[in-house]
């Protein structure tokens, strides 16, 4: 993988995770992921992705619907949202 995928990777998922950490605002803070691979399972691709709050709210989203969203441009990238390897060797990792 590019350092760049890594990068968005990284970012995805930080967004994803600390989106639901802000203050007690009434609105809700969405994320509109547009212009990729964005990937939904293995084989299944869909043209955007809504995070609304920190949660994955939906995709193939009409962004008409959503003017308060933040887009985010992926250039064509891939994206994998909730992305994470649980099967890690961490004794193999630190030797590496």
């Amino acid at each position: 993988m590019k350092g760049g995928g890594l990068l968005l990777l990284l970012f995805l998922g930080s967004t994803v995770m600390l989106g639901g950490c802000g203050g007690g605002d009434a609105a809700h803070r969405e994320t509109l992921f547009v212009n990729g691979a964005i990937y939904v399972d293995a084989d299944s691709k869909v043209d955007n992705l809504l995070i609304r709050d920190g949660i994955v709210a939906g995709h193939n989203v009409d962004p008409n619907e959503h003017p308060e969203a933040s887009v985010v441009d992926l250039n064509g990238a891939a994206a994998y949202p909730g992305f994470n390897d649980s099967h890690v060797h961490l004794v193999s990792m630190a030797v590496a």
